[in-house]
């Protein structure tokens, strides 16, 4: 489950926005918006214009980063925040299962150009691509570097 959120640069989100999912206050009001901590019922308000389906689609970026499928129409020319010069645009999600957490990160200049990610189970890196660096720490990875020569560049 979702738990937390982050993008920074992607679209007309130029500093970094936070949305986390993580339950600190008591919902008594309501126990079946939260589960296990995280809140699982949300509402997103907004005047027009204000970045609430960028937002959506910033959440949903994942799916076309990890798997073949595309969600709507992305558009490779409005991806990163045009008031910025950097055009990295930076996506961190934080997912909850059990009582352990997931994080993943990874940047990327338009929706298909990734520069560098990294996962972490429960603080540990267990896969970093950067420039240079790529390690997996996954039983059954221990072959992928005889792999690499196989990989296309």
């Amino acid at each position: 489950m979702l738990a937390d959120f982050k993008v920074r640069n992607y679209r007309n989100f130029r500093d970094e926005l936070h949305f986390s999912l993580e339950s600190r206050k008591n919902y008594e009001f309501n126990q079946k918006a939260v589960h296990n901590g995280i809140i699982k019922d949300s509402v997103i308000i907004g005047y027009n214009a204000s970045g609430k389906t960028n937002l959506g689609s910033a959440v949903m970026d994942i799916i076309i980063h990890l798997t073949d499928r595309r969600v709507g129409e992305t558009s490779s020319l409005i991806y990163s925040n045009l008031n910025n010069r950097d055009d990295t645009v930076a996506f961190s999600y934080k997912f909850k299962f059990g009582s352990s957490f997931l994080e993943y990160t990874y940047e990327k200049r338009d929706p298909w150009q990734v520069l560098r990610e990294c996962m972490k189970i429960d603080g540990k890196k267990i896969i970093v691509n950067e420039e240079d660096i790529y390690f997996a720490r996954l039983k059954g990875s221990e072959t992928l570097k005889s792999l690499q020569k196989y990989l296309i560049p």
